[in-house]
C-alpha cells in the first residue's frame, strides 16, 4: 500500500521560488536560500512585501538560460 501524501499545507513554509529565465521563458524552481547565498538582489526581491515574494516568482528575461543553469547548479 502506498504511503499517504502529506497535505499541501505542510509545505506552506518551503522557500522554493519559480524563476522564468531568458527570452524562451525557461522555468526553474530554486530554493531562496540558494539564491540569496550568492546574490543580494534575490534577497531583496524575496522580502515579504515585494511582488516577487508574494507571487513566489521572478522573471529574468535578459539572462541567458545556459548561464543561469550554471549558476543554479
Amino acid at each position: 500500500m502506498a504511503a499517504a501524501r502529506p497535505p499541501l499545507s505542510d509545505f506552506a513554509d518551503v522557500k522554493i521560488v519559480r524563476l522564468v529565465v531568458g527570452e524562451e521563458d525557461a522555468v526553474s524552481h530554486v530554493h531562496v536560500d540558494r539564491l540569496t547565498e550568492y546574490s543580494a538582489l534575490f534577497g531583496m526581491a524575496f522580502t515579504p512585501k515585494l511582488k516577487e515574494n508574494v507571487k513566489r516568482e521572478m522573471r529574468l528575461p535578459e539572462e541567458e538560460r545556459k548561464t543561469f543553469e550554471h549558476f543554479a547548479q
